[in-house]
Order: C-alpha cells, then sequence, then structure tokens
C-alpha cells in the first residue's frame, strides 16, 4: 500500500475569491467537502479501476490552501506532492518519489521543489486542493 499527495490547482471567479479564501480557514470541512465532491468527475480520468493508465485507486482530499498561502509557508505544510493538476487537468508529475531525501536524491528533490513553486506562483489567486491518493 503506497500514498502519495496531489496538489490540485483551482482557479476562482474573481467575485469568489475572498470568500473561498476565508472559508479555508474558518470552515475546512465545508472546503474538503466541496472540493471532493468538484474534484470527483474530472478524477476518474486517473482512476485505475476506470482508465488502464490511470495513477490511483482512491483519494480523499485532506486541505485546502490558498496558494500564496502554501508559497508562503510551504516547508510548514511538509507535504511535498508527487504530481500537480493543473485547472486545465493536465498532470505534472515528479520523475521521482521522495520517501526520504538524502545525498543521493537532494538535487532532483530540490528541482521538484522549484517545479512545484514555480507552477503554484504562475496561480497565485488560485487554492490548492492536497489529496493523498493511493496507489
Amino acid at each position: 500500500m503506497s500514498h502519495f499527495i496531489l496538489y490540485t490547482i483551482a482557479e476562482l471567479a474573481p467575485d469568489v475569491r475572498e470568500k473561498f479564501k476565508a472559508l479555508c480557514k474558518s470552515d475546512q470541512d465545508y472546503m474538503i467537502d466541496f472540493f471532493t465532491k468538484k474534484l470527483e468527475k474530472p478524477l476518474l480520468k486517473f482512476d485505475i479501476n476506470q482508465n488502464d493508465s490511470g495513477k490511483f485507486d482512491s483519494w480523499g482530499v485532506t486541505n485546502v490552501i490558498p496558494a500564496k498561502e502554501l508559497l508562503t509557508d510551504f516547508e510548514k505544510f511538509e507535504l511535498v506532492p508527487q504530481a500537480i493538476l493543473l485547472p486545465n487537468f493536465k498532470l505534472i508529475e515528479s520523475e521521482h518519489w521522495f520517501y526520504s531525501v538524502s545525498e543521493n536524491n537532494q538535487k532532483d528533490y530540490d528541482q521538484w521543489i522549484d517545479t512545484v513553486k514555480d507552477t503554484l506562483s504562475k496561480h497565485p489567486d488560485s487554492l490548492v486542493a492536497l489529496l493523498d491518493c493511493h496507489i
């Protein structure tokens, strides 16, 4: 049994951005339920039970965070994703698994972290749903 973290980037309409960002702080359970429902259909594309080239067989939203907050306190969350799902449902995956970081994989890890931060910085007004995926 293995798990990996998937960041899903959700762009928000300007008229609801602040409301949803506030809900991330005041009602995380609502945000988790909301994104669980919103992601159910799009994530079927990545479900190995539905698609032979799928990536996981189950998933659950564990947290929803404004992208700017995640970028500011990235190390605080200690949840490095294995992949990032962009708003257009394109998947960006790390070529490496980082169960632990050592001298052997530090350079690859640093490059992946740079990719994650660069990707998030291109979507500063979005929310990021963190998913725990089972493979």
